[in-house]
């Protein structure tokens, strides 16, 4: 992980992911939120985002649209704060795919449309 002075975190290369840490805000978010990703839809990437009220162990998965899951993009303890990764999807097929976050005593999905 890289740091420059200005106290942003850089990019982390993971397997093919590009994870970018954005804690240039002083602030925590008040709840947890899985945004819409952008763009969408998208080809052949998109930023998924979301926030975390807490420390706590996150998975961020896709699947298509018959569940199964397509990629793994974050599976770890992640400290409070706001988080984009980026997901290429290089290789799949256009349709409907599905992002799902998980944390503690929290789930949420939003559709993705990869067109090729």
């Amino acid at each position: 992980m890289l740091t420059d002075t200005s106290g942003i975190l850089g990019t982390i290369y993971s397997g093919g992911v590009v994870v970018s840490i954005d804690q240039t805000l002083p602030d925590v978010p008040d709840k947890c939120v899985l945004n819409q990703n952008y763009p969408n839809p998208f080809n052949p990437s998109t930023i998924l985002s979301f926030d975390l009220r807490r420390a706590s162990l996150v998975t961020l998965k896709v699947f298509n649209i018959l569940g199964q899951e397509v990629k793994t993009l974050v599976n770890e303890k992640r400290e409070a704060g706001t988080y984009r990764v980026e997901f290429n999807a290089d290789g799949l097929s256009s349709g409907v795919y599905i992002s799902q976050l998980q944390a503690p005593n929290f789930t949420v999905t939003r559709k993705l449309l990869l067109l090729k």
